[in-house]
């Protein structure tokens, strides 16, 4: 008895853990809920699809669907619906719908009836026209209810609904062009709706067309008046304009014509649109004119000779301005050409001018360009000569400028038809004044050009040519050469080296190399990079193999020309000449 009573506690334990097993497991629930679903009117509703949801839960056994039976009467098991939690039902039915909810009780049981909703019908629209009206009339036919219970319409026009009865008047329709615009009804009793009825049509409105420009003329006025014309609207609504200029604010309701002061000397675009009161806008119309500023002429400078005063006097004749702007003068006076160090200068200065400040025997330039009133200015006209002093008087000519208390015996400055360079400017000899003596003339050179030979050139890339290095002596430990540019361009940009080390004396050909591959050297009057620059009679000696003869002889032919005369050249020549015969024999 004893082991039997036992054996079956064992086995209601065993039990019990295969249930708690399971029910981890497998997700078994121990939660229920049921109810009936009902019309309206109470009747049942049979074949009603229920969905059962535990509020607050997640994961299995939270949600669980069924159907009515021919009662009405649904069940839902194995829900994870602990006591007193609670519960929602969702049923529907042909279109019908309906909620509700509860709470579980001590047992993990709720009761839920569901009432559903049968909706009434979709509601008969009639179709709106188009229209360019403020207002319209929308008309329809109610949806009818299967329970004859009270209903009511929902009107819907672009997202905002409101219950409203047939026909209903919409105000404030508007346009900025043709839109389409959407307007639905539904029916409602006092739980659910019908399905909605939709429509749409366009809300007409054309924009006015672009107002026609009048074009402003290209000019020198900073000041500017804008004319235009307007079209009529198309649908007959008011206009107004819409006017700007270089992209700037817009200044709305703006009326022909308008003015602009101060305006930049540059391009400038100015647009007009029209627009009606509905909103709907022209595309822009555009001119685009230019507020310009002429610089005026060249001045024209009287040509000054050679003086033998130090006080002189300069004349010109202003430059023309073609816009009619007042003008000014500026002028510069320098004893050198780029007008570093001045003797005179002034930004407004009128013709004649007269200074005392120069000295004999030098070159003066001077320089003159006339500016308007908006500091646009001319290119400089420029001219050039010199000062002497008389070292003699008596019966001969004038020289040139005067030195007051009698006549001045002149001497020639220079050689006839000789020209060459003074810094950055050219000296013409010839006779430029009233005697028979011939006179310097200095010309400066323009903007970049330079100085070569006595001529003004455009700025030019060096051409470097060097002569031999010098020998190396008991008494010397370094070796000079001169390189010169055969272009004359006056830099020393790029210009190879003209010393180096007589360390070269006494090394191996090996180290000898690796030095003068650093160096540039000269052959047939061409500077070559640094590994040619190694003498040949160090480059044959050692050579003992056919390539190395013959690539003695290419060098020699090639690189070495230029001193073959040298007896110590023609000798290793020889040697390799030699070499390369034996070998090939």
């Amino acid at each position: 008895m004893v082991v039997s009573m036992k054996k079956e506690g064992l086995l209601a334990i065993l039990v019990l853990g295969c249930v708690l097993a399971a029910v981890i497991v497998y997700g078994i629930f121990t939660g229920t809920t049921e109810g009936y679903a009902r019309f309206m009117d109470n009747t049942v509703v049979v074949g009603a699809n229920i969905t059962i949801t535990v509020s607050g839960c997640s994961g299995d056994g939270c949600v669980r669907n069924t159907t009515t039976d021919s009662n009405g009467y649904y069940v839902v098991a194995n829900l994870n619906l602990p006591a007193s939690g609670g519960v929602s039902g969702f049923g529907q039915w042909n279109g019908g719908n309906g909620t509700n909810t509860s709470t579980a009780d001590s047992f993990q049981a709720a009761s839920l009836n569901i009432t559903i909703c049968r909706p009434p019908s979709t509601p008969t629209i009639a179709e709106q026209t188009n229209t360019h009206a403020t207002s319209t009339n929308f008309n329809w036919t109610s949806g009818t209810d299967p329970l004859s219970l009270t209903t009511y319409d929902n009107i819907t026009y672009e997202s905002n609904e409101s219950t409203q009865t047939s026909p209903y008047t919409k105000t404030g329709i508007n346009a900025s062009s043709n839109t389409t615009r959407s307007w639905n009804v539904r029916t409602c009793n006092s739980l659910c709706c019908s399905p909605r009825a939709n429509d749409t049509f366009v809300a007409v409105n054309d924009a006015p067309a672009a107002p026609s420009l009048t074009a402003v003329p290209d000019t020198h006025d900073q000041n500017a008046t804008f004319y235009w014309t307007n079209f009529s609207d198309p649908d007959g609504d008011g206009t107004y304009n819409d006017f700007r200029i270089d992209n700037g604010t817009i200044t709305t309701n703006a009326t022909s014509p308008q003015n602009r002061s101060s305006l930049s000397f540059a391009s400038h675009t100015w647009e007009v649109r029209t627009c009606d009161t509905r909103g709907g806008c022209s595309a822009f119309s555009s001119d685009t004119f230019t507020v310009g500023n002429n610089a005026p002429s060249r001045p024209n400078l009287t040509a000054h000779g050679a003086s033998a005063s130090t006080t002189i006097s300069f004349e010109w004749v202003s430059g023309a301005d073609s816009d009619g702007d007042a003008t000014r003068d500026e002028i510069s006076v320098s004893n050198d050409s780029m007008y570093s160090y001045l003797l005179f200068n002034s930004s407004n200065q009128t013709s004649p001018l007269t200074i005392t400040n120069a000295t004999f025997y030098q070159s003066i330039f001077w320089r003159v360009r006339t500016c308007d009133a908006l500091d646009s200015c001319s290119g400089y006209a420029n001219d050039t000569f010199v000062t002497y002093q008389c070292t003699s008087s008596g019966g001969g000519s004038s020289g040139g400028g005067g030195g007051g208390g009698g006549s001045c015996v002149c001497q020639n400055e220079c050689e006839a038809g000789v020209e060459y360079c003074s810094g950055n400017a050219r000296v013409v000899c010839g006779n430029f004044d009233g005697d028979t003596c011939t006179d310097k003339k200095v010309i400066a050179c323009e903007g970049t050009d330079r100085c070569v030979d006595g001529l003004c050139v455009a700025a030019c890339d060096p051409h470097w040519l060097c002569t031999d290095w010098s020998s190396c002596t008991s008494s010397t430990s370094d070796q000079s050469r001169v390189c010169s540019d055969i272009n004359a361009c006056g830099v020393t940009t790029g210009r190879p080296p003209q010393e180096r080390s007589c360390a070269f004396s006494g090394l191996s050909p090996e180290q000898q190399k690796t030095l003068e591959e650093q160096q540039p050297f000269k052959v047939l009057g061409v500077t070559l990079p640094g590994t040619f620059n190694i003498p040949i009679k160090k480059v044959v000696q050692p050579l003992s193999t056919p390539v190395g003869a013959a690539a003695a002889l290419a060098l020699g032919s090639m690189g070495f020309a230029a001193i073959m005369f040298r007896r110590e050249l023609m000798d290793v020549m020889k040697k390799a000449m030699d070499f390369f015969d034996k070998f090939s024999k």
